[in-house]
């Protein structure tokens, strides 16, 4: 892991987090796609110099004569750079400078070279990058993209790669490839950051869209990777990774959710900030943090809320919404809830600094779990605010027994209004009694009621 020291701020543009009145924002006035690679190239780290490397950036009209394949080639350089710098195998100077040469080349991009260029780029990254020796070529480039977890299912991926279906013929093989990575890196990536795995079956499915969803019958993920995307509703960039991200999100606690409600976002959207432990690496004022740790400690919200992009900071909650019932709004304001508290920890020396990713990641299951365990979005917000660390650890640590003592009261439920409820209980109860952990507790005929996790199965689609 490379050393990566903190460098300043731009003099002229604002980088996420800051708000000083004399710097300008990136968009509208150097254009949006420059923006998303600006963000993208420095939310993890700033370059020396990075005033005149985002002068030196392609001009907007540039970007956008680009062909659609070379649209997709350089959105996902863009991607596998910002992955690199946050998993800390690459510096930002050094994504700064394989940008550059790959923009040079970007003319050279065809159907047939596609693939070639793409091994070639991985091989220059490797090549200036702090990477183990004797692995392959794919195993290097998780590891660069990933780190260590990105090698922790490794002997699994090109199983699953065969696999993975594709919304219709649209995509070339170039183009699967590259989506193929991607989620599978965004799935070992999020489930190392929870430090668990396995709560869900692999994705199946990926639809490539502008937007985002994910459908959990078919364990199908629509999202792009795409720095040329655009929705109306959005005045600015949006950030390389925010529809993967934001997908995955949904996709990691699936299971444990058969009530969809705000926590489904929540995870979303905390896992849509893309934030990573090196957010915290370094101590003292704002300022000196890099963009990621700035926005942790004073960013505001998405989307939904704000009606703006890549990131919206900093920006309190609006007033006028607090009362707002809409699950992506509620999701946005407890993430930045649990953010407010975490750093109040922190300032009152309730938590090292060491800690407050992993708090960040444990309230995120902790909050899931009580949503499991049918706690009012009032009692949850309580429970932040209270901060009860001895209680998170608990839930954090008894995660498996305390989503199957949850699901178990679900299905009990003899009210006839939850049975769409108490079908997804018993398809999760069926998931998690896969792990021979609790093979034997699952055995036992006391531990659930019978007919009724068989009337619940009848006519339900397991995985």
């Amino acid at each position: 892991m490379l050393n990566i020291s903190f460098n300043p701020y731009p003099t002229r543009y604002r980088l996420p987090g800051d708000l000083t009145p004399s710097r300008r924002h990136l968009n509208p006035v150097e254009g949006r796609v420059r923006e998303c690679i600006a963000h993208a190239l420095t939310f993890h780290g700033i370059p020396l110099g990075i005033d005149d490397k985002i002068d030196q950036l392609p001009s907007q009209e540039k970007l956008e004569a680009l062909k659609p394949l070379r649209r997709s080639y350089l959105s996902f350089t863009v991607y596998s750079l910002k992955q690199m710098v946050a998993a800390g195998t690459i510096s930002p100077d050094t994504a700064w400078s394989l940008f550059n040469g790959e923009w040079d080349r970007i003319e050279n991009v065809t159907e047939d070279n596609f693939i070639g260029m793409r091994a070639a780029f991985m091989q220059e990254a490797i090549k200036l990058g702090d990477l183990p020796e004797g692995l392959s070529l794919l195993e290097l480039e998780f590891y660069a993209r990933a780190g260590k977890i990105g090698l922790s299912q490794y002997e699994r991926y090109s199983k699953w790669a065969e696999r993975l279906a594709f919304d219709g013929e649209r995509l070339s093989e170039p183009m699967k490839e590259e989506c193929r990575k991607a989620l599978w890196l965004e799935m070992r990536i999020i489930e190392g950051q929870f430090g668990l795995s396995g709560l869900n079956l692999d994705v199946g499915k990926f639809t490539l869209l502008g937007g985002g969803r994910y459908r959990p019958l078919f364990r199908e993920i629509w999202g792009s990777v795409d720095i040329f995307a655009w929705e109306p509703h959005v005045k600015s960039g949006i950030a390389i990774d925010s529809t993967i991200k934001a997908e995955i999100g949904h996709w990691m606690f699936d299971l444990l959710l058969p009530e969809y409600s705000w926590v489904s976002e929540l995870m979303d959207r905390m896992n849509q900030t893309g934030y990573t432990a090196n957010a915290f690496r370094e101590n003292g004022p704002a300022e000196i943090l890099p963009p990621e740790g700035r926005t942790f400690r004073e960013g505001g919200f998405y989307q939904e809320s704000g009606r703006r992009g890549y990131p919206a900071y900093p920006e309190e909650f609006p007033e006028g919404m607090r009362e707002d019932e809409e699950e992506h709004v509620i999701a946005e304001y407890v993430e930045r809830e649990v953010r407010k508290r975490i750093m109040r920890a922190l300032e009152n020396n309730e938590i090292s600094r060491e800690d407050v990713y992993k708090t960040y990641r444990k309230m995120g299951l902790y909050i899931v779990l009580l949503n499991l365990e049918r706690k009012s979005k009032e009692e949850i917000l309580y429970k932040i605010g209270s901060f009860d660390l001895k209680e998170i650890d608990e839930y954090y640590d008894l995660f498996l027994e305390k989503t199957i003592s949850a699901l178990k009261k679900i299905l009990s439920d003899a009210d006839h209004r939850m049975s769409d409820m108490r079908e997804k209980a018993a398809k999760a109860l069926r998931w998690v009694g896969a792990s021979p952990a609790l093979k034997k507790v699952l055995d036992d005929k006391d531990y659930i009621m019978r007919k009724q996790m068989e009337e619940a199965l009848r006519n339900f689609r397991v995985y």
